[in-house]
Formats: structure tokens, sequence, C-alpha cells
């Protein structure tokens, strides 16, 4: 897109010259901030994504969103039993040098993080597991959730398999099932 000032020099017949493309400030520097940038190709929009990306997401941000989530059904996070610590990637990430961080990121974005009812503490990485994997990983002992089954899902308008946790139907003593998520009996607010 061109702004007045180049549409009336080209008008004109003088030089049409791009105009000048805002400059990137370092992320640490303006935390939270979106920054737009004048988008002329491809290669331009998946550099703006990328930078859009690198500045929304971080694995804080997704330990954050799923604390506020459990927060707003009364379930305090910190109290929660949980698997691996946060940002500690799980052996099954370990088994295939799979960047954690860039997964725990990217979950961040999401409008909807799926719960993880057997141990809603737990991020729910399961959910993007194959069948496959989980055979694999289970057989070189990384997989921390072997019950985790496959279901067919209607995802943004299409069918996708994905992996799914489900709380039991008696829960363990210590734990109880509330709104569906095996959680500690201590974690639950007002109970």
């Amino acid at each position: 897109m061109r702004n007045n000032q180049h549409a009336a020099a080209a008008d004109k017949g003088e030089r049409n010259e791009r105009p000048a493309r805002k400059q990137r400030r370092p992320a640490d520097e303006h935390e939270g901030e979106t920054e737009t940038l004048h988008e002329e190709s491809s290669s331009d929009q998946s550099s703006t994504d990328l930078f859009r990306f690198s500045r929304e997401s971080s694995p804080q941000k997704f330990y954050a969103k799923l604390n506020r989530r459990l927060a707003a059904i009364g379930v305090r996070y910190e109290r929660l039993t949980k698997k691996t610590e946060e940002g500690d990637a799980p052996p099954c990430f370990k088994l295939v040098k799979a960047d954690y961080d860039s997964w725990l990121s990217a979950a961040s974005l999401t409008t909807d993080i799926p719960y993880r009812y057997d141990l809603p503490g737990e991020a729910n990485y399961c959910r993007d597991c194959t069948i496959g994997f989980k055979h694999r990983a289970t057989l070189a002992g990384a997989c921390l959730f072997p019950n985790v089954a496959f279901e067919t899902v209607q995802s943004n308008g299409e069918k996708e398999v994905v992996g799914v946790s489900r709380s039991p139907q008696v829960a363990p003593d210590g734990y109880r099932v509330y709104r569906g998520l095996l959680v500690d009996d201590d974690a639950v607010e007002g109970i």
C-alpha cells in the first residue's frame, strides 16, 4: 500500500520509493507490545508472524494462562500435583530432542488450552501425541501418561485424532474429581 505522499509523487512522475519501514525494537525493551510492520511480500509476512509470535508467547505466559484458567473455576494451580516442573521438558520430548519451550510458547497463544483431566496442573502435551509415538515412548520408558487414549475430535472445522486424558471414575485417596478434573483435595477453594 502507498500512503498519500507517495501516491502524489507517483502522479507527478517522480521516482516512487517504498515507504520507510518501522524499526523493530528489542523484545525485552517493550514487553507485551506488538509492533506492526509494512508488509509487502510473503517473506515479510512470515518474519512479521515470527516477530509477533516471539513477543506475545513464552513458556511463562503458558503457565500464567493455565493458572488463571484453573483459578476461574476455583482450582489452585500451585497446589496441584505435577509430574514435571515448570519449563522442565517431559521425557517424551527429550526422547526426540523436541523443543519443549517452543511447544509451550505456541500453546500460550491458543484461546482454549485443553484441560488435562487426569492431572490438570500438567501441560496437556499429550493432545499433540500420536498413537505410534506413544507406543515408541512407552517402550522407551519416556511416556508419563501411558493411559492417554486417542479420539477423533472436530477442530477448526476438520477432524483430527488427539491424545485425550480422562479422570478416573473413582478418585484415589487425597484426590477428588471436581468439574471433570482429578485434583488434589486441598487444591479446590472453599471445600
